[in-house]
């Protein structure tokens, strides 16, 4: 580790400078940078402001996604610790900040006392980090492990525990190089929680014998069921008590409506019983005004959300969703949903419309999304590769109800068969915590 270490800290100015100079060409790469500005005296500032707890538990999280798979986890702690933890979390992306501050719930867990951005990965900003929060154990949610804090986590004796770990086909970053220095990483951490049985033994054959491996579930299930038992947004009542079929599709890309948008016109022919909901993965002006376009030519009649108290729904064809945090709530009022993604680089989240009651289409790139091969498998989901297809197959669903009906009952019972990962980590986190004496006290 050693080796890799100096190695990696040796690049860091190089790469520091690369990151500098795409920033000026990046705005997302911008961002990240600016949103660290001073973020030593921020974290001194919010801590000096929270009372020295018997246990911290620091969880680091990248953006939004494996956020939400942290949740649960946070939630089942913090009833088993209650005024005795401190939960800190740490977001690498802006995006991933941003969402919490304005759409989770998450603020009515009162261990979370502490939220904001990971500092750069320095050996001076590890030590600062360390120093400042003094965790018990370091919790890292999927893939984002900075060398430098695990050096120097492992260096004091604190536990490290990856959670809803996996090893992705194909990922470049577990061969050649990047994967010799992720063996590396990985064989640091006190306890590696796979997302299956499988998973575990890939991982094992990967890091070797020296880190505690174990299945834990996908907690991924825990989070998609936590999220549409407790919504944290709403939308209009018109749309939840709107008798038509819905058709959700979610995340969409623009070749996602290559596929949704002459697929639904089609249908609107063969049935005038169904209405069509678009949420684009990212509903910028550009994009929203561009789907907008392509519904006016196809001949569909369309609205905002954000203007839906000015409209007569009933007599709208398409919905487009132009904000952000609504998603799981408007797969909740509909009947059908097709999930983005699977015609570029992958599949986005197809477990919260399965959780919800709801047959799922996607394009054939969903091999990302492991739990696609099981709904395809039991009938609650189904692969298209172009809008014909994507016709048929709902249409053979609005035509027949028990077909809808049990393809979207199959779909709900396997997700929430699935759940009981959260708690898996939780006790792992736990045992940790009690076998492990509290090494977290500065060098």
């Amino acid at each position: 580790m050693r080796l890799r270490l100096f190695l990696y800290n040796i690049f860091l100015p190089a790469a520091w400078l690369i990151v500098r100079l795409f920033s000026f060409f990046n705005a997302r790469i911008s961002k990240t940078i600016s949103v660290r500005k001073s973020i030593r005296k921020r974290w001194q500032t919010k801590l000096d402001n929270t009372e020295s707890p018997e246990i911290t538990i620091w969880f680091h999280v990248s953006s939004v996604g494996e956020f939400l798979q942290a949740r649960p986890v946070m939630d089942l702690l913090e009833k088993k610790y209650g005024n005795a933890l401190r939960i800190a979390i740490t977001f690498y992306s802006p995006s991933g900040l941003e969402y919490y501050n304005k759409h989770d719930r998450m603020r009515k867990n009162p261990s979370v006392q502490f939220v904001d951005y990971l500092p750069f990965d320095t050996p001076g900003n590890a030590r600062f980090c360390l120093d400042s929060l003094r965790p018990q154990l370091i919790v890292y949610v999927k893939y984002d492990i900075w060398p430098n804090l695990l050096a120097a986590a492992a260096s004091r004796n604190i536990p490290q525990v990856l959670i809803s770990a996996s090893v992705p086909p194909r990922s470049k970053r577990f061969s050649g190089i990047p994967g010799w220095f992720m063996r590396t990483m990985f064989s640091r951490l006190t306890a590696i929680a796979a997302v299956s049985d499988k998973e575990a033994i890939k991982l094992r054959d990967f890091v070797g014998a020296l880190t505690d491996i174990s299945s834990t579930g996908d907690i991924r299930f825990d989070q998609v069921v936590q999220r549409i038992d407790n919504p944290s947004s709403s939308i209009p009542a018109a749309i939840s008590d709107d008798v038509r079929k819905l058709i959700v599709a979610g995340s969409t890309w623009p070749e996602d409506e290559d596929i949704v948008i002459p697929g639904f016109s089609r249908l609107t022919k063969m049935f005038d019983d169904t209405a069509l909901v678009i949420v684009p993965h990212e509903p910028t002006p550009d994009r929203v005004s561009s789907i907008s376009a392509r519904l006016e030519q196809a001949g569909l009649s369309s609205c905002l959300l954000s203007d839906f108290d000015g409209i007569n729904w009933p007599a709208i064809q398409v919905l487009i969703a132009d904000g952000l945090g609504y998603l799981a709530e408007l797969y909740a009022a509909g009947s059908i949903a097709y999930v983005g993604g699977a015609c570029t680089t992958g599949v986005h989240n197809i477990m919260e419309p399965a959780v919800s009651g709801l047959p799922v289409l996607f394009g054939p790139r969903h091999q990302n999304a492991w739990e696609s091969r099981d709904l395809i498998r039991i009938g609650a989901a189904f692969e298209v590769s172009d809008s014909d297809e994507f016709t048929t197959i709902i249409g053979r669903m609005l035509s027949d109800d028990s077909i809808l009906c049990s393809a979207g009952q199959d779909a709900e019972n396997y997700i929430r068969s699935g759940t009981g990962g959260a708690l898996r980590c939780a006790e792992l986190i736990e045992r940790l915590i009690k076998v492990l004496p509290d090494s977290s006290a500065p060098e």
